[in-house]
């Protein structure tokens, strides 16, 4: 069965191997999936990477390539989630934003995102995925950019009538 143009499947594979990698040859402490209450009570939140001994928060962004438009949007909401979550939870919590590719890097820091992460105190990390999956990760890409495309012209030919 084919996948859905939107379907995030492929993504949500690597954030098990970025999570692993980071546990396993970064941070050297496990690490997993946590929901986290946040308020209004009984609002949750999810963490894609977390401990609580030692304390770690951490989001993961699987992007392949370098960052453009909302994808910068979605890592500094990202880092916004990470520094309330560690606020309401009394946790002195290292924060963690962890990329799948040095060219999101790089892009990411030739901005002032880049820099206001920095300036939070929120690390950030590249983890080395294999090839197989970086460019299982580019075909998902290039198929959602697709059909977001096609979305967003139908919404601009609608408002313009």
């Amino acid at each position: 069965m084919l996948a859905h143009v939107c379907d995030s499947s492929t993504q949500r594979g690597a954030e098990e191997v970025i999570r692993t990698h980071l546990a396993e040859n970064i941070l050297g402490i496990p690490l997993h999936p946590m929901r986290f209450r946040v308020h209004p009570w009984p609002r949750r939140v999810f963490i894609d990477a977390a401990s609580l001994n030692p304390p770690v928060l951490c989001e993961i962004y699987a992007h392949q390539g370098a960052l453009k438009g909302g994808q910068f949007g979605k890592i500094t909401q990202d880092a916004l989630k990470l520094i309330h979550v560690r606020k309401l939870h009394a946790l002195e919590a290292r924060l963690i934003i962890t990329l799948a590719c040095h060219y999101a890097y790089d892009s990411l820091f030739r901005n002032w995102q880049g820099r206001a992460l920095r300036q939070q105190g929120i690390q950030v990390f590249v983890a080395d995925i294999p090839s197989t999956l970086s460019e299982k990760l580019k075909k998902a890409q290039k198929r959602q950019g697709r059909i977001h495309r096609g979305i967003a012209r139908t919404l601009t030919a609608k408002f313009y009538r």
